[in-house]
């Protein structure tokens, strides 16, 4: 099973850290990532696919960038599972960063990218 370890809680962002086994069901079905955007730092390969974009060999040199209530799918690389801290960006959040310039954000803000260097 999945699990979550919440780590820090402001109002301008939670942070956490995700756990999957390799044996869990998820890895055959898509997911979700939940209501708000997310900025996820893999600590293990994994491999993420975006529904509709292009599957990514995400590592620990990524951060993968997902909308609110992105669908995914992910693929085993690591023997660990998936394992990695994120950041979830409520859209105030966002919206200052859009406001600000930041060139992954689209109108709207959406972010327009699954993952950029780290």
């Amino acid at each position: 099973m999945p699990t979550v370890t919440p780590l820090l809680t402001t109002p301008a962002l939670k942070l956490g850290e995700f756990h999957c086994p390799p044996d869990d069901p998820s890895w055959r079905e898509t997911n979700v990532i939940g209501d708000r955007a997310h900025v996820v730092f893999p600590r293990r390969s994994v491999v993420i696919r975006h529904v509709g974009r292009e599957p990514v060999l995400a590592t620990p040199n990524h951060a993968m960038l997902y909308n609110a209530d992105q669908p995914y799918r992910r693929k085993l690389h690591s023997a660990g599972g998936d394992e990695s801290v994120f950041i979830e960006l409520p859209p105030e959040s966002l919206e200052r960063l859009a406001a600000e310039g930041a060139a992954v954000l689209a109108r709207g803000p959406r972010i327009h990218v699954t993952n950029v260097p780290v």
